[in-house]
Order: C-alpha cells, then sequence, then structure tokens
C-alpha cells in the first residue's frame, strides 16, 4: 500500500476514515524527478525536485503546529490506538498542554520507528474532529479509537 489509512471510532458515533499518501510516496516522487533532470539536463525537473522539497518542509510545520493544538483541546477522553501504532493515552484537561504534548510525543516515538509528518497531521485531524463532535457530552466517559495501516 502507497500512504496510510486511519479509521477511527468513538464516543457520541464518532466514525471517520482517513488516509493519505507518505512522506515516502513524495521521496519516490523526487527520484523521478532528479531521474528526469539528470537524463534530459533542464530545469523543469529541477524545479519539480525544488517544489517536492518545498512540500515535505511545509508538512513537518503544519504537523508541529496540529500537534500541539490538539495537546491544548482542554477536554478529558482516553484515546486508544490500534494496529500499527498500539498505545493508550488519556488526555486529561488538568495537565498544562506541554506536558500532554511531551508525553503523547515521547508514547508515539516509543510506538513505533519513526512516524511520518502527514500521519500526524491525519491523526490530529480525526482529534479534532472528535473534540467538536463530543465537546458537549459529558454525559459519559469519552473513548476515541484509531487504528493505522501504515
Amino acid at each position: 500500500m502507497i500512504g496510510f489509512e486511519m479509521k477511527a471510532t468513538g464516543s457520541g458515533g464518532f466514525r471517520q476514515n482517513r488516509g493519505a499518501w507518505t512522506e515516502g510516496s513524495l521521496i519516490a516522487l523526487k527520484v523521478f524527478a532528479t531521474a528526469g533532470s539528470l537524463a534530459n539536463k533542464d530545469s523543469l525537473h529541477s524545479s519539480q525536485r525544488g517544489i517536492i522539497s518545498q512540500i515535505e518542509s511545509n508538512f513537518s510545520a503544519i504537523a508541529k503546529n496540529r500537534f500541539k493544538k490538539v495537546c491544548s483541546c482542554s477536554l478529558n477522553f482516553t484515546l486508544f490506538m490500534k494496529g500499527d501504532i498500539k498505545f493508550k493515552y488519556y488526555f486529561d484537561s488538568s495537565k498544562k498542554s506541554e506536558q500532554i504534548q511531551s508525553e503523547l510525543y515521547n508514547i508515539f516515538a516509543s510506538a513505533t520507528d519513526e512516524i511520518g509528518d502527514q500521519v500526524i497531521i491525519y491523526f490530529c485531524a480525526i482529534v479534532d474532529d472528535f473534540i467538536l463532535t463530543n465537546f458537549n457530552n459529558y454525559s459519559e466517559p469519552l473513548i476515541l479509537t484509531i487504528e493505522v495501516d501504515l
């Protein structure tokens, strides 16, 4: 499979499927662009390679900003990650966002060898949508389960 897929279910009837290309897919595009520029010695392939590099660097900035936002959500819920990334984490609104960022980052780092920026971006999008769905849901303990297929 080129890319990844995430399937989420949670409190309040929350359901979502997301998927995208990975950075590895972009590396393949960069290789093709480089091969073309070496074979053709033209500026078109060189500029394509530059555009792909710029896209990759933007993913990193977006992932950091989205992750920071998710970690400051002020909602109590339990997150279960399943599939290729496995862990359990409790989002505790009494903790500072910096503490949640550190804890969650370390859990991600120990759960998988390397996680790409796109996976983090889509993870954060799911959590954002879950929070919006359940922001006023105080009747039950909130649970979000995300299954990841890398």
